[in-house]
């Protein structure tokens, strides 16, 4: 399977009948009119069940958000159009990591002047909106 070219599905029928993986961990399907939109169908795990889990490209990410048991295939679309147009308008992650946050906060309050400020007893508090971190 590794020599074979990407599998395009068109229905949750079409989706189901692509064969898991025996040589890889996983194989990524695309949807065939929204190719931002996929699959990844994992390997069989011992027991013989497969993990198929939806997922949005992102970029050149693939942002894996839903399994298929949990969400419909219609609700799995819908997601995906949304955060790939969340992404295509803003240029932005739909999501984002815990080191992208702190410096998108480091960067508002550096541009605001608020930053920190020293508590009357004496140890320095750093204010991020309802959040308190105190500095010795």
């Amino acid at each position: 399977m590794s020599s074979m070219k990407t599998p395009i599905f068109r229905t949750l029928a079409d989706l189901e009948a692509i064969p898991p993986p025996t040589d890889k961990p996983a194989i990524y399907a695309r949807h065939e009119s929204e190719p931002w939109f996929g699959c990844c169908i994992m390997r069989p795990k011992k027991n013989g069940d497969v993990t198929r889990q939806y997922f949005v490209r992102l970029g050149d990410e693939r942002k894996r958000f839903a399994h298929t048991a949990e969400m419909s295939f219609t609700e799995a679309r819908k997601e995906a159009k949304r955060l790939h147009a969340e992404y295509e308008a803003e240029g932005k992650p739909a999501t984002y990591t815990l080191r992208q946050l702190w410096q998108i906060v480091r960067k508002e309050k550096l541009r605001a002047g608020a930053w920190d400020c020293v508590h009357e007893s004496g140890v320095r508090v750093v204010s991020l909106g309802s959040v308190g971190l105190e500095l010795s």
